[in-house]
């Protein structure tokens, strides 16, 4: 298992229900124009809560500059 996966699941299942977000199958990527994949990354953040106090938050991230199969930058 990787390291924050339930969490990112979870990111990723909210984001989706949401309209963020559009889930497909990787078997289509290669159907996908100019399409790439980037790696995921899970960073833990704190946000205030309206007391003012500290609580702890995890962020999805994503990166943008991974040289994909072609070697080159990924382009947004």
């Amino acid at each position: 298992m990787l390291k924050y996966q339930q969490v990112l699941d979870k990111i990723i299942t909210e984001d989706v229900e949401r309209g963020f977000a559009l889930q497909l199958h990787i078997a289509l990527l290669h159907r996908l124009k100019n399409a790439s994949l980037a790696p995921l990354g899970c960073q833990l953040q704190e946000s205030i809560n309206d007391l003012g106090a500290r609580i702890p938050k995890y962020r999805m991230t994503h990166d943008q500059i991974f040289k994909g199969p072609s070697g080159g930058l990924v382009q947004s």
